[in-house]
């Protein structure tokens, strides 16, 4: 459906708040606020705070995704904004009459059908007529180029804008700023404490631009009703395939505080060339077909969910990749219309972060840049090829101890004392062993409290009846970096936190979850405010001090600044289920990035199951009971934990889509096909099917096979490679209670056939 906003008050909102939408069961007598069935969250097209007075802000084509197990019937669409630093907080609006109580308003209706193929009905909104956007029409001056190497740049000499890009003399279908807008600048008055945005309440630019060698640098003053707000330089500089943006010599005039910075178009690409995408890593990868996109801006925070700093503008002659340096920045991705619709990258330099109300602190910046790569010369590129030159600034290999190994959390504060949670937790590892024919396990207690001695000794008794099962114990460990005040204080702590796990015996790995960037990012301490940087590098000192005790660091969710130094990630974001415009398309961007650097998890779909997780090149990442059943440790087991093993350590080669069919091909030849329409999972090793929607059979070395089926029925693999006819293999179904009974099986020169008993794990021995 489309959305559309428009601005009736006199200044645009203090801060950028986001879209929340409802949809509401409309039940006779139920009242319309009751709880959604389902609701999405997403960022308008433009920050709110660049909503000038009159503009209408349109999000055309948002798509939203009826989960499938909602009931068929009618539903109330109810639309709010939301500040993301506090998701309670909804902004009131003017349209009082549509208010069903808590700032939520009501737009419209829809019915939710079960059969296929109906057209989809409009929803209907009040319209807007007023539509005030000035677009600036400066004078146009011949391009200035830059050159190094055999990259050239060409440079708007009037202002910061970028207009052209040439390889070896020859012109890319790459361009920058096609209106030739001028930087955007937030900023706070101190008299009144109110933060602006230049571009909102009409700021005046001055600009002096120097243009040598390889360099152009531009002098910025901002000015604000006759007063200079801050001057400061943007620099660009050419280097051999590459360019780079920096802001420097800040000077902020007294009774100002200069916020941000905003480049928004240092690259673009207009959706006349051909193949013409933007590739975000937003939730997993997207990819934003420009023709069908509507026009909209997004701000890329370095977090879990958006962990990679960089995005690409692709087309099928160049690709330009953008790269942000410092976790404290923020990429900006937009696709804006003029003459035709153009899909831009750019840059956010943060120069304050908000510590309380009204008090902003300067943070210093020691690696505040913005570098675009330009990748040409093959006869047709994807962003594939980008997502190659993006992999190789991670220098990292995954441990093997995860590779293979079944890891999960098991909550210890269930249970009434520690000691029955020990014992509650070593049956589970005794079942877990039994079912998987003596798989290694990681077992993660939560709830332990380290610092005691009888929590200690606890661990120390499980840890030594586990080795028995090949499990070894960790713990969900007790710090996090942002929560030290001094750098001497923490460290001293981080010792004493290890010498405790040496005691418990926990000598090899622990997981630890305070490593995300904070979303604002700054860490929030009361006492001295870590920006993200600087939060970083103190969870990399965490991590060495640790390491330097012989234990490993699992993480929590996936950030690249500790890819390295972290080797295994608990949480992965991969949701499939479509962005908030229908013009974004799935892609594994993050995994085709980061495969075989490090191995990660994910929580598992409702709907797509096993099959996105393969997709994604993830294992599981879940909380197990006593009461987990034997089917759900099964199929972790068979169809995620030994097909994975298999790819982990192995770089993604290619990625292909043909309809519903998405496909992975991985160096060492392994393939993983999904259809997510029909649940549909296909993993073969070098042609050797392991995955065939739901029956895994796969090999374990050279001389067992280990066979899976959901249900009951008659399964027929090929031989494993290196078996013959004369292996005469036998076959026995292993049980939760350890015991095993044998099973029939037949085999031929090609093939090896059995009566599969559902949802019982059956291991066929070579003899």
């Amino acid at each position: 459906m489309d959305l559309h906003w428009q601005n009736i008050g006199d200044e645009p909102a203090l801060s950028d708040y986001w879209i929340h939408v409802d949809f509401v069961a409309d039940s006779p007598g139920a009242p319309v606020a009751n709880e959604p069935a389902f609701s999405w969250d997403f960022p308008p097209a433009k920050d709110t705070s660049l909503w000038q007075t009159g503009f209408v802000v349109k999000e055309e084509g948002c798509y939203f995704r009826v989960p499938a197990d909602i009931p068929t019937g009618r539903y109330v669409v109810l639309i709010s904004l939301f500040d993301r630093s506090d998701p309670a907080c909804r902004i009131p609006l003017r349209n009082k009459t549509r208010d069903v109580g808590g700032h939520r308003y009501r737009v419209g209706q829809v019915s939710v059908v079960s059969e296929r193929g109906l057209p989809p009905k409009v929803l209907a909104y009040r319209l807007v007529w007023r539509v005030r956007e000035p677009r600036p029409a400066p004078a146009v001056r011949e391009s200035v180029f830059v050159s190094y190497g055999r990259l050239s740049v060409g440079f708007d000499p009037t202002r910061p804008a970028i207009r052209a890009w040439r390889v070896s003399g020859q012109d890319l279908p790459l361009g920058g700023d096609e209106t030739l807008s001028s930087p955007e600048a937030e900023f706070v008055s101190v008299s009144d404490g109110r933060r602006r945005t230049s571009l909102a309440v009409g700021a005046d630019w001055i600009f002096q631009c120097r243009i040598s060698g390889d360099a152009a640098v531009y002098k910025c003053r901002l000015r604000w009703k006759q007063a200079e707000v801050a001057r400061f330089d943007l620099r660009f500089q050419v280097g051999r395939a590459s360019l780079t943006a920096r802001v420097s010599a800040v000077q902020e005039s007294p009774g100002f505080q200069l916020l941000s910075i905003t480049a928004p178009a240092i690259v673009s690409v207009p959706e006349t060339a051909s193949g013409a995408t933007l590739a975000l890593s937003s939730r997993g990868g997207r990819l934003v077909n420009l023709a069908d996109s509507g026009r909209h801006r997004q701000v890329h925070k370095l977090e879990w969910d958006d962990p990679l700093p960089g995005a690409m503008a692709v087309c099928d002659d160049a690709i330009a990749v953008a790269w942000v340096h410092s976790a404290d920045d923020r990429l900006v991705s937009e696709v804006s219309e003029a003459e035709c619709k153009r899909g831009s990258l750019g840059i956010r330099f943060r120069l304050r972060h908000e510590v309380a109300a009204n008090n902003f602190e300067l943070l210093t910046k020691r690696n505040s840049e913005f570098e675009v790569a330009i990748l040409t010369g093959q006869e047709k590129l994807t962003w594939t090829d980008g997502a190659t030159w993006m992999s190789k600034n991670f220098r990292a290999r995954p441990a093997p101890m995860y590779i293979g190994s079944l890891i999960y959390r098991f909550d210890c504060t269930r249970h009434p004392g520690f000691e029955q949670a020990c014992e509650s937790a070593y049956r589970l590892i005794r079942r877990v062993h039994a079912l998987t024919d003596g798989a290694p396990q990681i077992v993660y207690l939560e709830g332990c409290q380290i610092s005691q001695e009888r929590h200690r000794a606890a661990v120390r008794a499980l840890q030594a009846r586990a080795q028995e099962r090949a499990c070894k114990i960790s713990i969900v460990g007790p710090v996090k970096s942002a929560a030290v005040t001094a750098a001497e204080d923490w460290i001293e702590a981080s010792h004493r936190i290890a010498g405790w796990l040496q005691d418990a015996q926990i000598t090899e790995t622990v997981a630890l979850n305070g490593f995300t960037p904070h979303p604002d990012g700054f860490s929030g301490n009361a006492v001295s405010a870590f920006a993200a940087d600087e939060t970083i590098a103190a969870g990399r000192q965490l991590v060495d001090v640790l390491k330097s005790s012989g234990i490993d660091v699992s993480g929590g969710p996936l950030v690249s600044p500790l890819v390295g130094a972290v080797t295994h990630y608990w949480d992965l974001n991969r949701a499939q289920a479509g962005g908030p415009y229908s013009s974004e398309e799935c892609v594994p961007l993050v995994p085709f990035v980061l495969h075989g650097r490090i191995t990660y998890g994910t929580s598992i779909d409702d709907l797509f199951g096993a099959a996105l997780a393969l997709l994604y090149g993830a294992t599981w990442t879940e909380h197990w009971t006593e009461e987990t059943a034997d089917s759900q440790i099964c199929q972790r087991y068979y169809f995620i934990t030994l097909p994975w093993a298999r790819t982990a350590s192995s770089l993604i080669r290619e990625y292909r889509r043909d309809g519903d069919w998405q496909r992975l091909t991985y160096e060492n030849g392994e393939t993983v096909e999904a259809n997510l329409t029909l649940a549909e999972l296909r993993v073969s090793a070098s042609g050797y099917p392991i995955i065939q929607n739901d029956i895994a059979t796969v090999p374990l070395g050279r001389h067992r096979l280990a066979v899976y089926s959901k249900a009951a029925e008659r399964v027929c693999v090929p031989l494993p490679p290196g078996w013959s006819s004369a292996s005469r293999p036998n076959a026995e179904a292993l049980h939760s209670d350890g015991s095993r009974t044998p099973v029939d099986l037949s085999s031929d020169e090609s093939s090896i056939c059995l009566e599969a008993p559902g949802g019982v794990p059956v291991i066929i021995h070579r003899r």
